[in-house]
Protein backbone atom coordinates (compact mmCIF):
# COMPACT_ATOMS: atom_id res chain seq x y z
CA UNK A 1 0.00 0.00 0.00
CA UNK A 2 1.27 3.30 -0.44
CA UNK A 3 1.89 5.11 2.36
CA UNK A 4 1.12 9.04 0.55
CA UNK A 5 -2.57 9.79 1.51
CA UNK A 6 -2.39 13.41 -0.16
CA UNK A 7 0.11 15.44 -1.29
CA UNK A 8 1.02 18.70 -3.41
CA UNK A 9 5.26 19.91 -4.51
CA UNK A 10 6.12 21.02 -1.15
CA UNK A 11 3.79 19.33 1.14
CA UNK A 12 3.11 15.52 1.57
CA UNK A 13 0.24 13.96 4.05
CA UNK A 14 0.74 10.22 5.25
CA UNK A 15 0.39 7.39 7.71
CA UNK A 16 3.02 6.55 10.08
CA UNK A 17 1.82 3.22 10.48
CA UNK A 18 3.37 2.85 6.84
CA UNK A 19 5.67 5.65 7.02
CA UNK A 20 7.53 5.88 10.38
CA UNK A 21 9.43 8.71 11.47
CA UNK A 22 12.83 7.09 10.97
CA UNK A 23 12.14 6.44 7.41
CA UNK A 24 10.94 10.17 7.13
CA UNK A 25 14.00 11.28 8.67
CA UNK A 26 16.04 9.14 6.41
CA UNK A 27 14.46 10.16 3.01
CA UNK A 28 14.75 14.16 4.14
CA UNK A 29 18.36 13.42 4.85
CA UNK A 30 18.81 12.06 1.45
CA UNK A 31 16.66 14.83 0.11
CA UNK A 32 18.33 17.66 2.07
CA UNK A 33 14.57 19.03 3.50
CA UNK A 34 14.47 22.41 4.92
CA UNK A 35 11.32 22.30 6.56
CA UNK A 36 9.05 20.65 9.31
CA UNK A 37 7.70 16.77 10.39
CA UNK A 38 3.86 17.75 11.92
CA UNK A 39 3.11 14.14 13.92
CA UNK A 40 -0.18 13.10 15.48
CA UNK A 41 -0.93 10.67 17.34
CA UNK A 42 -4.20 10.38 19.39
CA UNK A 43 -4.46 13.37 21.61
CA UNK A 44 -0.47 14.16 21.16
CA UNK A 45 1.24 16.99 18.97
CA UNK A 46 4.90 16.14 17.54
CA UNK A 47 6.87 18.50 15.41
CA UNK A 48 10.33 18.31 14.14
CA UNK A 49 12.35 20.86 12.78
CA UNK A 50 14.81 20.25 9.76
CA UNK A 51 17.60 22.27 8.31
CA UNK A 52 19.15 20.91 5.06
CA UNK A 53 17.63 17.55 6.13
CA UNK A 54 19.64 17.30 9.24
CA UNK A 55 17.35 17.65 12.55
CA UNK A 56 17.63 21.41 14.26
CA UNK A 57 14.93 20.89 17.22
CA UNK A 58 12.01 18.30 17.69
CA UNK A 59 8.94 18.53 20.37
CA UNK A 60 6.36 15.84 21.04
CA UNK A 61 4.02 16.59 23.98
CA UNK A 62 5.77 18.31 26.74
CA UNK A 63 9.20 16.75 25.99
CA UNK A 64 11.54 18.77 23.86
CA UNK A 65 14.83 17.28 22.37
CA UNK A 66 16.31 13.74 21.89
CA UNK A 67 13.86 12.73 24.33
CA UNK A 68 11.34 14.09 21.83
CA UNK A 69 12.69 12.78 18.62
CA UNK A 70 13.02 8.92 20.55
CA UNK A 71 9.21 9.18 21.67
CA UNK A 72 8.19 10.14 17.98
CA UNK A 73 10.40 7.10 16.63
CA UNK A 74 8.36 4.67 18.53
CA UNK A 75 5.09 5.63 17.25
CA UNK A 76 3.47 2.99 15.33
CA UNK A 77 0.06 5.08 15.00
CA UNK A 78 -0.84 8.03 13.68
CA UNK A 79 -0.34 10.95 10.98
CA UNK A 80 2.44 12.98 9.58
CA UNK A 81 2.68 15.64 7.68
CA UNK A 82 6.03 16.98 5.85
CA UNK A 83 6.00 20.57 4.43
CA UNK A 84 9.06 22.67 2.58
CA UNK A 85 9.67 25.99 4.44
CA UNK A 86 12.78 28.30 3.17
CA UNK A 87 14.19 30.13 5.44
CA UNK A 88 13.50 34.01 4.65
CA UNK A 89 16.15 36.37 4.28
CA UNK A 90 16.87 36.98 8.30
CA UNK A 91 17.17 32.87 8.87
CA UNK A 92 13.65 32.56 10.02
CA UNK A 93 11.89 29.81 8.83
CA UNK A 94 9.14 31.02 6.26
CA UNK A 95 5.83 29.64 5.76
CA UNK A 96 6.18 28.76 2.45
CA UNK A 97 8.47 26.70 0.04
CA UNK A 98 9.17 29.45 -2.17
CA UNK A 99 10.00 33.52 -1.71
CA UNK A 100 10.02 36.22 -4.52
CA UNK A 101 11.16 39.69 -5.38
CA UNK A 102 13.31 43.12 -6.96
CA UNK A 103 16.83 42.59 -7.36
CA UNK A 104 16.38 45.99 -6.90
CA UNK A 105 15.07 45.73 -2.81
CA UNK A 106 17.42 42.44 -2.92
CA UNK A 107 20.60 41.43 -4.89
CA UNK A 108 21.64 38.85 -6.12
CA UNK A 109 24.77 38.60 -4.24
CA UNK A 110 22.68 38.73 -0.89
CA UNK A 111 20.59 36.18 -1.87
CA UNK A 112 23.11 33.71 -3.13
CA UNK A 113 24.63 33.79 0.43
CA UNK A 114 21.89 33.39 1.90
CA UNK A 115 21.18 30.13 0.00
CA UNK A 116 25.13 28.99 0.93
CA UNK A 117 24.90 30.15 4.85
CA UNK A 118 21.75 27.81 5.42
CA UNK A 119 22.43 24.81 3.08
CA UNK A 120 19.33 25.10 0.88
CA UNK A 121 18.42 22.86 -1.75
CA UNK A 122 16.65 25.15 -4.13
CA UNK A 123 16.93 27.02 -7.83
CA UNK A 124 17.07 31.00 -7.44
CA UNK A 125 15.14 32.17 -11.06
CA UNK A 126 15.88 35.65 -12.21
CA UNK A 127 14.09 37.04 -14.95
CA UNK A 128 15.10 40.72 -16.85
CA UNK A 129 12.95 41.00 -19.76
CA UNK A 130 13.76 38.43 -22.03
CA UNK A 131 16.58 36.69 -20.13
CA UNK A 132 15.87 33.74 -17.62
CA UNK A 133 19.08 32.72 -15.59
CA UNK A 134 19.22 29.75 -13.10
CA UNK A 135 21.50 29.45 -10.30
CA UNK A 136 20.98 25.96 -8.65
CA UNK A 137 21.80 25.37 -5.26
CA UNK A 138 21.84 21.26 -3.76
CA UNK A 139 23.13 21.87 0.35
CA UNK A 140 24.35 25.15 -0.01
CA UNK A 141 26.48 24.27 -2.63
CA UNK A 142 25.78 25.93 -6.77
CA UNK A 143 25.16 22.24 -9.00
CA UNK A 144 24.33 24.46 -11.58
CA UNK A 145 24.23 27.75 -13.53
CA UNK A 146 21.90 27.89 -16.83
CA UNK A 147 20.88 31.03 -18.57
CA UNK A 148 18.10 31.05 -21.50
CA UNK A 149 18.15 27.05 -20.76
CA UNK A 150 21.84 26.22 -21.26
CA UNK A 151 24.60 25.86 -18.65
CA UNK A 152 26.66 28.46 -18.58
CA UNK A 153 28.79 28.87 -15.34
CA UNK A 154 29.90 32.34 -16.54
CA UNK A 155 27.15 33.77 -17.13
CA UNK A 156 26.75 34.01 -12.68
CA UNK A 157 29.23 37.45 -13.43
CA UNK A 158 26.81 38.79 -16.07
CA UNK A 159 23.73 37.93 -13.77
CA UNK A 160 25.02 39.27 -10.30
CA UNK A 161 24.90 42.87 -12.68
CA UNK A 162 21.39 43.18 -13.25
CA UNK A 163 19.55 45.14 -10.85
CA UNK A 164 16.08 45.81 -13.16
CA UNK A 165 14.92 42.06 -12.79
CA UNK A 166 12.73 40.04 -10.54
CA UNK A 167 13.76 36.54 -8.57
CA UNK A 168 12.40 33.79 -7.16
CA UNK A 169 13.72 31.04 -4.80
CA UNK A 170 11.85 28.13 -4.65
CA UNK A 171 12.69 24.40 -3.52
CA UNK A 172 12.04 21.41 -5.85
CA UNK A 173 9.48 18.69 -5.35
CA UNK A 174 9.25 16.61 -1.81
CA UNK A 175 10.06 13.10 -2.35
CA UNK A 176 8.99 10.14 -0.08
CA UNK A 177 8.64 6.85 -1.84
CA UNK A 178 11.61 7.99 -4.56
CA UNK A 179 8.77 9.38 -7.32
CA UNK A 180 8.61 13.24 -6.56
CA UNK A 181 6.01 14.94 -7.02
CA UNK A 182 5.52 16.28 -10.73
CA UNK A 183 4.89 20.21 -11.09
CA UNK A 184 5.32 22.58 -13.87
CA UNK A 185 7.65 25.81 -13.28
CA UNK A 186 4.84 28.91 -12.58
CA UNK A 187 7.10 30.67 -15.53
CA UNK A 188 7.66 27.18 -18.19
CA UNK A 189 5.35 27.64 -21.00
CA UNK A 190 2.94 24.54 -21.33
CA UNK A 191 3.88 21.74 -24.27
CA UNK A 192 1.00 21.02 -26.35
CA UNK A 193 3.35 18.10 -28.09
CA UNK A 194 1.50 15.39 -26.14
CA UNK A 195 -2.21 16.18 -26.97
CA UNK A 196 -1.54 16.79 -30.44
CA UNK A 197 0.35 13.29 -30.52
CA UNK A 198 -3.51 11.99 -28.55
CA UNK A 199 -5.06 13.59 -31.10
CA UNK A 200 -2.89 11.78 -34.04
CA UNK A 201 -4.29 8.52 -32.12
CA UNK A 202 -6.87 6.84 -34.01
CA UNK A 203 -10.08 5.53 -32.27
CA UNK A 204 -11.26 1.94 -33.09
CA UNK A 205 -12.61 1.78 -36.71
CA UNK A 206 -11.07 5.53 -37.71
CA UNK A 207 -8.80 5.15 -40.93
CA UNK A 208 -4.82 5.28 -40.04
CA UNK A 209 -4.15 9.47 -40.25
CA UNK A 210 -1.06 10.29 -42.60
CA UNK A 211 2.22 10.68 -40.63
CA UNK A 212 2.64 13.73 -39.59
CA UNK A 213 5.36 16.20 -40.85
CA UNK A 214 8.48 16.67 -38.81
CA UNK A 215 8.44 19.96 -36.31
CA UNK A 216 10.29 22.49 -37.43
CA UNK A 217 12.95 23.45 -34.41
CA UNK A 218 11.93 26.42 -32.62
CA UNK A 219 13.32 29.76 -34.28
CA UNK A 220 15.50 31.80 -32.02
CA UNK A 221 14.31 34.66 -30.10
CA UNK A 222 16.03 37.24 -32.11
CA UNK A 223 14.59 35.70 -35.33
CA UNK A 224 11.02 35.25 -34.24
CA UNK A 225 10.88 39.12 -33.31
CA UNK A 226 12.34 40.23 -36.74
CA UNK A 227 9.33 38.17 -38.19
CA UNK A 228 6.61 39.72 -35.88
CA UNK A 229 7.87 42.92 -37.01
CA UNK A 230 7.75 41.92 -40.43
CA UNK A 231 4.14 40.78 -40.38
CA UNK A 232 2.81 43.78 -38.45
CA UNK A 233 4.85 46.19 -41.25
CA UNK A 234 3.47 44.01 -44.37
CA UNK A 235 -0.19 44.65 -42.16
CA UNK A 236 0.13 48.23 -41.74
CA UNK A 237 1.54 48.58 -45.64
CA UNK A 238 -1.76 47.27 -46.66
CA UNK A 239 -3.71 49.44 -44.42
CA UNK A 240 -2.28 52.26 -45.88
CA UNK A 241 -2.48 51.32 -49.30
CA UNK A 242 -6.02 50.97 -48.99
CA UNK A 243 -6.54 53.90 -46.71
CA UNK A 244 -4.95 55.96 -50.35
CA UNK A 245 -7.31 54.23 -52.23
CA UNK A 246 -10.33 55.00 -50.35
CA UNK A 247 -9.12 58.50 -49.91
CA UNK A 248 -8.19 58.71 -53.90
CA UNK A 249 -11.83 57.35 -54.57
CA UNK A 250 -12.86 60.17 -52.45
CA UNK A 251 -11.16 63.02 -54.09
CA UNK A 252 -12.54 61.64 -58.06
CA UNK A 253 -16.00 61.30 -56.73
CA UNK A 254 -16.10 65.02 -55.33
CA UNK A 255 -14.55 66.41 -58.79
Amino acid sequence: MHSTLTASPNRIRGSLAEMPLSRLLAHCQRSAVTGRIDLTSGANRGRVVLRAGMVDSAEFGGTSGDDALEEMRQLSGGSYEISQRLPDLDGVLGPAAAFRGELSDVPLVRIMRHCEGNALTCTVVVIREFDRGEVVYRAGEIADVRLNGRTDEDALVEMVRWTDARFLVSAPPLTVTGRPVPRRHPTEPFRLEHLRRLALVPQPGEPQPAEPEPEAEPAPLAELFRRRVGEALRRLAGELGRLAERVEGGSSAAR
